[in-house]
């Protein structure tokens, strides 16, 4: 191999090295990565999209949805599932994880569509709360299993 050949997959190696870090740990300096619509499944981006309806009802800025936040509420459904039971366990770790301002977690089971989902939220007066905060202006959501979780973050 010649010199040339060794330093490109040197730089290949470095590069899909970095890579992989960027997926796993949020960078310090960029604190706003919105999800492009088509990578996220239906069932969030249509919650996302009655959560807007509503804030925008309310007379409330709509939330964009953040990639970073989103992998938190996903590890958050992963371990309600483990632990077979909804809670906010640890919340105080994904809202220093996140670098927000401000946060706030909702969590439900037992609802797979978007439009329950939300009716759930409104009847409880908590979560009706975080929904209604104006501070917040992203959004992290996962679905999965039955169980849910939403973090709105303001940055």
């Amino acid at each position: 191999m010649q010199t040339t050949e060794i330093i490109i997959i040197i730089a290949v190696i470095i590069l899909v090295g970095s890579l992989s870090i960027k997926f796993t740990k949020k960078p310090k300096e960029k604190r706003y990565e919105p999800i492009i619509k088509e990578t996220a499944p239906s069932v969030e981006l249509e919650l996302l999209r009655l959560i807007n309806e509503y804030r925008i009802s309310q007379g409330l800025n709509t939330l964009q949805l953040e990639v970073y936040v989103s992998d938190l509420a996903y590890d958050h459904v992963s371990y309600m599932i483990e632990d077979k039971k909804v809670s906010h366990d640890y919340f105080t770790k994904r809202f220093e994880a996140s670098g927000a301002e401000n946060a706030g977690e909702i969590v439900a089971t037992g609802y797979l569509a978007a439009k329950s989902i939300l009716a759930a939220y409104l009847d409880s007066p908590g979560h009706k709360e975080v929904l209604d905060d104006a501070r917040f202006n992203w959004i992290g959501i996962s679905v999965f299993k039955l169980y849910n979780c939403c973090i709105l973050v303001e940055y």
